[in-house]
């Protein structure tokens, strides 16, 4: 079972704040991001494919760790850019 570990980085230049998540091998293998200028929150597995309970758990992660947006709105209430469809 591959071992994953994160951390959690902030960008002033692009306001952002980041739970990122790297391999065994000290290899970035994908990120949940806070943008608070925009107040949406994106996930980047950059192609690797990750099972999804692990992805569940990077969200949890990222939701609790990462702390609400600077305007003080929730993650939970992040804008979203994309509709899944029924």
């Amino acid at each position: 079972m591959m071992k994953l570990d994160w951390q959690t980085v902030g960008d002033i230049r692009k306001n952002t704040k980041s739970l990122e998540l790297w391999d065994g091998d000290q290899q970035h293998i994908a990120d949940v991001t806070r943008y608070d200028d925009t107040n949406h929150l994106k996930i980047n597995t950059y192609g690797n494919e990750l099972d999804v309970a692990a992805l569940e758990k990077v969200i949890a992660l990222a939701l609790t760790h990462l702390g609400d947006f600077e305007d003080g709105t929730p993650l939970s209430e992040a804008r979203m850019t994309q509709e899944v469809l029924p």
